[in-house]
């Protein structure tokens, strides 16, 4: 009986610490999600960013494609008041889908449409 009850402890034991271990595994594994913070957006914490990773290649200043540029704050509040910057990142009917090569990440999308909700602060 004792024998018994010193080999359910210790499974218990180990099982626990299995479990510990797992766990612990697949945090390294899968890393730590951060999430998406859309509370404080701003052109210059988290638009800028996006815009510079995505839109910038094109619309440069320089010679900017169809005329659209996207070199500062100014030039894409001009795009933000229009409805033109939400619609294409948007992918919405009646406008140009950007970026051209896919879609911005649920995330960006997200910064984007609640940067716009809060009047697109500096």
């Amino acid at each position: 009986m004792k024998n018994t009850s010193k080999i359910l402890i210790l499974s218990g034991l180990l099982a626990m610490a299995g479990a510990q271990f797992a766990c612990e595994r697949e945090a390294v594994v899968y890393g730590t999600f951060t999430g998406c913070d859309t509370a404080s957006v701003t052109y210059t914490s988290s638009i800028s960013p996006i815009i510079d990773q995505s839109c910038i290649s094109c619309h440069a200043a320089a010679e900017p494609s169809s005329g659209i540029s996207l070199s500062n704050y100014a030039q894409v509040k001009t795009y933000v008041d229009n409805g033109k910057l939400l619609g294409a990142v948007l992918h919405q009917s009646g406008y140009q889908p950007m970026p051209q090569t896919g879609t911005l990440t649920n995330c960006e999308i997200k910064k984007i449409r609640n940067w716009v909700n809060l009047g697109a602060p500096q």
